[in-house]
């Protein structure tokens, strides 16, 4: 009888270890936020795959809960990282200002300056600028 693909896969997983729980616990609330997150993102997604392939009306009262829970587990990883949501669309806003200066165009897409546009994430001084340390690696 062969291996099955379980066996070997399952040997490839970090394990389980106090270190690590050690690690998990100040995690457990960004970690929440973040599968919340992917799950209202999902549920966003399905309302327009109704609309596209199905040909269904979108329920504009349940999409925009579905942004409000979005917006609420943006907030909880927000606060676990020591920023605020104003905070960060004012950094996106500068960050889009330095790659697009005028507009948007297909040519400044196509070559973005990456270490420019980092370090203007970097040195924006917003309205709640805070670093903290989340631990682990980067």
């Amino acid at each position: 009888m062969s291996e099955s693909y379980e066996q070997p896969a399952a040997q490839a997983e970090a394990p389980i270890t106090p270190e690590l729980l050690l690690r998990l616990t100040p995690e457990a609330r960004a970690l929440h936020a973040i599968i919340g997150l992917t799950t209202e993102v999902g549920e966003l997604a399905d309302i327009w795959k109704r609309r596209i392939f199905y040909g269904r009306e979108i329920d504009l009262v349940n999409a925009r809960e579905e942004i409000g829970d979005v917006l609420w587990y943006l907030a909880i990883l927000c606060d676990c990282v020591g920023t605020t949501i104003p905070a960060e669309q004012a950094r996106n806003i500068a960050k889009l200002r330095a790659r697009y200066p005028e507009r948007y165009t297909d040519e400044l897409s196509e070559s973005r300056d990456l270490p420019a546009e980092r370090e203007v994430l970097a040195e924006y001084s917003g309205p709640d600028q805070r670093q903290i340390e989340m631990g682990g690696e980067g």
